[in-house]
């Protein structure tokens, strides 16, 4: 069944539920499979929560915003906006869990409908910039997916990337859980 077809009339186009599978929570770090799906993204280094995180989140949620209202008033259809999600990672060479926060790299991403397109992004853009709240949307891009990495521990993924406190416990926790040395400890990482 399409995206489309799942959409009645008058409803909202819920991007979290449809793909319930891949935001499930979970009480101890897994490897999620996540499907091809488009996402407005800000790259960005430093730490969680200061001055260029805040910045470009906010530049993020201003353009998922934008986009959602105009869509919706131009009768393109309506959508809940989805919850923030980030990767983290070191330069390379640099263990996950000795880097200091404020030198990580960092993505921030919101997942939004497909038919939203590079058009969209640049009349946002440009609303933004005319009510003089334009700064960093130049960084905001669209990307099919998201990328992922071979080796877990270079692109670390938080639904709850806001807080430093949650990177830090989630870096040990999924560090703990998959890097080779538990694997050696446990029955084995499949």
């Amino acid at each position: 069944m399409s995206v489309k077809a799942r959409q009645t009339s008058g409803s909202k186009l819920d991007l979290h539920r449809l793909h319930r599978d891949e935001y499930a929570p979970a009480r101890e770090p897994i490897i999620v499979d996540v499907g091809e799906g488009r996402y407005l993204a800000v790259d960005g280094r430093g730490e969680p929560g200061g001055p260029e995180f805040q910045d470009k989140l906010g530049a993020l949620y201003g353009m998922a915003f934008t986009i959602k209202m105009t869509r919706k008033h131009a009768g393109l259809g309506d959508y809940v906006i989805a919850g923030l999600e980030g990767q983290y990672w070191p330069d390379p060479g640099v263990s996950a869990l000795d880097a200091p926060l404020d030198i990580m790299n960092w993505r921030l991403m919101v997942r939004t409908p497909e038919a939203v397109t590079e058009d969209d992004l640049d009349a946002a853009r440009s609303t933004l910039k005319q009510r003089d709240r334009g700064a960093w949307v130049d960084n905001v891009i669209t990307r099919r997916s998201r990328q992922r990495s071979a080796q877990w521990w270079s692109s670390l993924e938080r639904r709850d990337s806001r807080s430093t406190d949650t990177i830090t416990r989630s870096i040990s926790r999924i560090h703990g859980a998959f890097h080779p040395s538990a694997c050696e400890r446990s029955s084995g990482c499949r």
